[in-house]
């Protein structure tokens, strides 16, 4: 009976407090469940795509795979080559470079199948067979508002353009209109973390109908390929002196996708513990403002709880009848915020993790979302019980106001009135003690300063490049393979971008791979530039100094960690030219190039 007069008099208030225990149990739910998703996501890509352990860079055009699908461990090969095609009828962005957008054709069958098998966000994988049908990434979608059965024109290098590495002007080759069958997503076809734009792959198809369009005809694009092994912690570097005895090949690179996805792991796992820092954030909150609000609710109704012990409700029959009211709205409240944190799943997970998510949209996580159903109205029962068992002590506990005021009466009026009301106990049927709220004030003005604090250093990390050993704006390549571009003159054109009055410092670099007995590196050489005078970009150092001879070597950070080496030490190299001992100089960040991982 007292449960139904609570609510026919009090459902303004009940009906609120169902409202904010379901948005905080939703913000409780949401954050949590986003968390576990996102911290588990590469795991649960990599599980359903046959992934690829390594790419394996011999630069070079001529190159028989088919030696390496014969090596021991060795599950799949899907060779790719590295050129370029234009992706047309992708709408009026003029701020997108259409080279871009078109990922390397593979120029086999495996891939899909054997090797990096996506999963399919929307429509299907395309066939092997046709050239006339590619593969989108979930951000090309997004940004160009093109999908599934929309159309692309995908334009061809000819030979002669592929053959001297001229890929300045406009393609002379095919035009292909192609097909978007599907969006994909595996670790190697996935958004890269801050492009927007996406990519577009076509089939192998493309390869075998245009073989001169893709690889040229002299030889001189390198077609590089993904190696999945059958043990993904197998040792590397093994594979890698096995790969130079059977093919003759001394200065391979590669590329570590195990480790590559390990890194991207520890960065969604990062993200997942902020987001799980949210959560327990958001539940401490609400501790406080359902604490106080419960606490409200039935110190509102104390006087009416007297009368129901003097026409024979016990004690606790009393406890138990204030409880009811709260305690039905919060099981209430539980519900709605769990449907509303399912709803809001369709949003996580967020940053990185958000990317290679094999399953988008709605997802029921069980784990976060079904112990508040139970627990929520148990607290708040548990809350409401104590509440008035407060109330009940507070009535026939002496004030202790005198005791307050006479230890504020000679202070500033402001400053003892405030503090005798902040710390004064008694409570009234229409106020509360302003202690809760004070203790919320003081946590919620920590918990903003502390969060302004990390914004501001993740915006500065963001905004500065040198925060991550990034000393310039712009770069251009000017050869490959040792050999400078036939269409343009490096000296030239480096003598011109130097000149230009907005240019404070230019480096001149050339880039080769070496091995050692602990796998790869990539150097890079550290010079102004043709004309004297012509300012050095800075290298950023935090450990010795740049080297002074070409008896030194400077090494970037995660590349003295894997090689076990530091100030001081020496390190042997072996290239095309032979093999050189080197003392490390210093420790310092290199270039960020397209053949070296950075961290």
């Amino acid at each position: 009976m007292w449960f139904r007069v609570e609510w026919r008099g009090r459902w303004r208030a009940l009906i609120g407090l169902t409202l904010l225990i379901a948005f905080a149990t939703a913000s409780v739910q949401a954050t949590a469940a986003g968390a576990r998703r996102g911290a588990t996501a590469v795991d649960r890509l990599l599980e359903v795509t046959e992934p690829a352990t390594l790419a394996v860079l011999p630069n070079r055009g001529e190159f028989d795979w088919d030696l390496v699908r014969t090596m021991p461990g060795v599950e799949a090969v899907s060779a790719f080559a590295v050129s370029a095609f234009i992706v047309d009828g992708i709408g009026d962005r003029g701020d997108v470079d259409p080279t871009r957008i078109g990922g390397f054709p593979f120029v086999d069958s495996e891939i899909w199948d054997s090797i990096e098998r996506p999963v399919v966000l929307e429509g299907r994988i395309p066939e092997s067979a046709r050239s006339d049908e590619v593969a989108v990434t979930a951000n090309f979608v997004d940004y160009f508002d093109l999908g599934v059965g929309d159309q692309v024109t995908l334009r061809l290098y000819d030979s002669q353009q592929l053959d001297t590495r001229d890929e300045s002007g406009a393609p002379a080759g095919p035009s292909v209109q192609a097909t978007i069958v599907g969006v994909i997503r595996s670790g190697w076809f996935s958004d890269l973390a801050g492009d927007p734009v996406g990519a577009v792959f076509p089939s192998p198809g493309l390869y075998a109908e245009f073989p001169d369009n893709v690889v040229g005809t002299a030889g001189a694009i390198n077609v590089n390929a993904l190696v999945r092994l059958s043990d993904r912690s197998a040792d590397l570097d093994q594979f890698l002196r096995d790969f130079t005895t059977l093919t003759g090949v001394d200065n391979v690179e590669s590329f570590d996708l195990v480790a590559a996805a390990g890194h991207i792991e520890d960065v969604a796992s990062f993200e997942s513990r902020a987001l799980l820092l949210l959560s327990l954030t958001a539940l401490l909150a609400s501790f406080v403002l359902i604490g106080v609000a419960v606490s409200r609710f039935v110190g509102a109704s104390s006087t009416d709880h007297e009368t129901l012990q003097t026409i024979g409700l016990t004690p606790w029959q009393t406890r138990w009848a204030a409880g009811g009211p709260p305690t039905s709205a919060a099981g209430l409240g539980a519900v709605l915020g769990t449907g509303i944190a399912a709803y809001a799943s369709r949003r996580f997970p967020i940053g990185t993790a958000s990317d290679l998510e094999p399953s988008p949209g709605l997802s029921f996580d069980m784990v976060a979302l079904l112990p508040p159903l139970l627990v929520v109205p148990v607290l708040v029962a548990v809350a409401a019980i104590l509440a008035l068992r407060s109330e009940d002590r507070r009535r026939s506990a002496p004030s202790r106001a005198a005791g307050v005021e006479s230890i504020t009466s000679t202070w500033p009026l402001p400053i003892g009135l405030g503090t005798r009301f902040a710390l004064s106990a008694r409570t009234t049927h229409t106020s509360g003690s302003a202690r809760p709220a004070l203790v919320g004030a003081v946590l919620g003005v920590t918990g903003v300063v502390a969060a302004l604090t990390f914004a501001h250093g993740i915006a500065d990390a963001t905004d500065d490049y040198r925060r991550f050993g990034q000393t310039y704006d712009l770069h251009a390549y000017f050869g490959a393979d040792g050999q400078d571009f036939d269409f343009v003159d490096p000296d030239a054109t480096l003598s011109r971008i130097a000149a230009d009055p907005g240019v404070d410092a230019v480096l001149d670099v050339r880039t080769d791979s070496a091995r050692t007995d602990s796998g790869a590196l990539t150097l890079f050489t550290h010079g102004a530039g043709p004309e004297p005078g012509v300012t050095a970009v800075d290298a950023v150092v935090t450990e010795g100094r740049l080297p002074s001879s070409d008896a030194e070597i400077a090494l970037a950070p995660l590349s003295a960690e894997s090689q076990g080496v530091g100030i001081g030490d020496s390190i042997t190299l072996t290239g095309t030219a032979g093999s050189a001992t080197l003392m490390v100089s210093g420790i310092a960040f290199v270039p960020a190039g397209p053949h070296n991982s950075y961290a």
